[in-house]
């Protein structure tokens, strides 16, 4: 397949796609047949060979995005139908909420929304506990099929400890898609934006992070991954263990301190501090030499607060740390103090930094 018949085969599915969405958001009950049927549609009209895989999860992620916007996935929850690779894509897709300012959780038969540093805990019978309360509203269901998606919004932070002893944090402006129990020889998430996970180990069940620029390989570990879709850089860092990552069928072993940062289908391996890319989650923010426009969009995703930064003054290098629990004017005072900046609070609530 051409360059060109590629490009239009991409804006029949970005049509047919936005049409069903447009159709979604003029009526209040959406019609679950048709929405299936237009995938049908979609997968019938354009089948590919598995070569071709890059344009069939183009054309996935339309439509799996599509009904997660729309609460509608109970038929992605069919063993029939249950396709990793078409959910990851999902995450690539505009259509799934961002707006909201609440941490939401998605599940095959409710929506929650949750609190600020909410703690999600699945106990060992398929039950669920919001900040250690029971929340399952119906007889518990343990089926790798059943899935949930998580949106963890800019400011908000989420913790997840599943069924396994696997523990997950989730930072600001990120969003999983995980099993309600995992798999009897996998266990599989998918993200978008950055989690650091403490993998319990299970040499039977591979701990298996999926994200649309590579997988993640583990069997008992620790370690970070940051892909969020507005990034030009990915990357995994390794606190403990090793892990095995997967980017575009190179495979790379990464082992303590060591992180692997892709860009543009490219791998590089380097040696670094790894408290620099985990303190987040203690509320930290620690950096050496970075560029001072990306701790600006650090800060903004954390705090949930749109930063407008200075062309001139997004190139500063800055070293410090940030204790992030003191608030985001207190962040602000200490770098423009360091970086000899200023910075004002629009009346929108943005921020924007000048010299």
């Amino acid at each position: 397949m051409n360059r060109a018949e590629n490009n239009i085969r991409k804006t029949s599915f970005k049509k047919a796609g936005q049409a069903l969405i447009d159709h979604i958001q003029e009526t209040e009950k959406v019609d679950l047949q048709r929405i299936e049927q237009s995938l049908d549609d979609l997968k019938n009209s354009y089948q590919i060979q598995h070569k071709r895989r890059k344009l069939w999860l183009y054309a996935a992620s339309v439509a799996a995005s599509l009904l997660i916007a729309a609460l509608s996935i109970n038929f992605l929850y069919s063993p029939n139908s249950y396709d990793w690779d078409m959910l990851a894509t999902s995450l690539l897709n505009d259509s799934i909420p961002h707006q909201d300012k609440e941490i939401t959780l998605i599940t095959q038969n409710d929506r929650m929304k949750l609190s600020n540093e909410a703690s999600l805990e699945y106990k060992k019978n398929g039950t669920l506990q919001v900040n250690k309360e029971d929340v399952t509203k119906e007889n518990p269901v343990r089926h790798k099929e059943k899935l949930n998606h998580i949106i963890v919004p800019k400011g908000k932070r989420a913790t997840i400890t599943f069924s396994d002893g696997t523990s997950m944090y989730i930072n600001s402006g990120s969003h999983v898609i995980y099993p309600s129990d995992f798999d009897k020889d996998k266990r599989e998430i998918l993200v978008e934006g950055e989690v650091y996970l403490e993998v319990a180990k299970d040499p039977k069940r591979p701990f298996f992070v999926k994200t649309k620029d590579f997988d993640v390989k583990v069997l008992g570990t620790t370690f970070n991954v940051s892909a969020y879709k507005d990034d030009a850089i990915a990357s995994v860092v390794l606190v403990e263990g090793k892990v095995e990552v997967d980017n575009n069928d190179q495979k790379t072993t990464i082992r303590p301190n060591e992180k692997i940062a892709i860009a543009h289908g490219q791998s590089t391996v380097s040696i670094v501090d790894v408290n620099e890319y985990i303190s987040w989650k203690d509320y930290i923010m620690l950096f050496a030499e970075h560029r001072a426009g990306d701790v600006f969009t650090r800060l903004s995703r954390y705090y949930g607060v749109h930063i407008e930064c200075d062309p001139s003054i997004a190139s500063y290098p800055v070293s410090g740390k940030l204790d992030l629990k003191s608030g985001i004017n207190n962040s602000l005072d200490i770098l423009t103090e360091l970086l000899d900046i200023k910075y004002k609070t629009e009346p929108d609530g943005s921020i924007r930094i000048f010299q």
